[in-house]
């Protein structure tokens, strides 16, 4: 049985959740979260009993980076192990891009009501690797994308302050500046609607 770790229960963490228990049926998911009440609710929402909660105390994200890549030997379930070389081994040449690069695909499906009938919305974002620079297809799409915030922002065109959820920000028009901006980058969005029964 593999047991992934998800830390951090926001919209992602939920999302990768799920995902995680619902194409592996033998999979069991250790949701970690500074939030106990976020904890708890991504835990029902989950409605899996293959999913199990740790809550987590961390001062800041860095301690987290520098957990997963210490050098020193911890113990785990009776074992030691040194969490950097678990790491590598783990994802080790995965992470390599190879001489083709790597391409980002996204398909978002939303089903909803408008004005009194069902629909699905269906976004697909798609971007490649840059070999001309060496960006990668990840580092681009969120890059231009924080690049893209960064631009709004100073425009007032995002007028929000704080932290905020991209899709609390990237609604109507904005959405579309946003996409004709990743777009003139070469990232990719698009957007249909269709009735869904």
């Amino acid at each position: 049985m593999t047991v992934y770790a998800v830390v951090g229960t926001g919209l992602m963490g939920r999302v990768i959740a799920r995902d995680l228990l619902d194409s592996e049926p033998d999979a069991s998911v250790v949701l970690s979260d500074r939030d106990p009440q976020r904890l708890r609710d991504t835990a029902a929402q989950l409605q899996s009993a293959r999913a199990t909660t740790r809550p987590v105390d961390l001062p800041n994200a860095d301690d987290t980076a520098r957990g997963l890549l210490r050098s020193d030997p911890i113990s785990v379930e009776g074992h030691d192990v040194i969490p950097r070389a678990v790491l590598l081994a783990a994802v080790g040449d995965g992470l390599a891009l190879g001489a083709a690069g790597d391409t980002l695909a996204m398909r978002v499906l939303v089903d909803g009501v408008d004005r009194g009938r069902a629909v699905r919305h269906m976004f697909e974002l798609v971007d490649h690797h840059d070999p001309q620079l060496g960006d990668s297809a990840m580092a681009r799409t969120m890059g231009f994308t924080a690049a893209c915030a960064a631009r709004m922002i100073t425009s007032g065109t995002l007028e929000a302050r704080g932290v905020r959820f991209p899709e609390q920000l990237y609604t109507g028009e904005r959405f579309e500046t946003m996409r004709a901006m990743l777009g003139a980058k070469g990232v990719s969005i698009t957007h249909h609607v269709r009735d869904n029964p």
